[in-house]
């Protein structure tokens, strides 16, 4: 799979949106039921504005995404469909 890597689109929120539930059920397994839905709701109100980058795959189709702040990586999600 041929990976490149651009930033976001505010077309996309949905799509990243789901990427970041699909990440975080695989991997955040600490997180409450209840917290986790929380998060989600937080999630779904900014990461459609959020300056991301986002890694997508030889159809343009987002796999994962990165939010930096200046030189620092704050959040990575990969959507546990590609990760290795």
């Amino acid at each position: 799979m041929v990976i490149s890597i651009r930033r976001s689109r505010h077309e996309e929120g949905e799509e990243l949106v789901a990427i970041w539930c699909r990440s975080v059920d695989a991997t955040h397994d600490f997180l409450s039921a209840e917290y986790r839905v929380e998060l989600e709701e937080l999630v779904r109100s900014f990461l459609p504005e959020a300056p991301l980058w986002v890694a997508v795959n030889e159809r343009d189709r987002p796999v994962g995404f990165m939010l930096l702040s200046g030189q620092h990586m704050d959040a990575l999600f990969i959507d546990p469909d590609v990760r290795g």
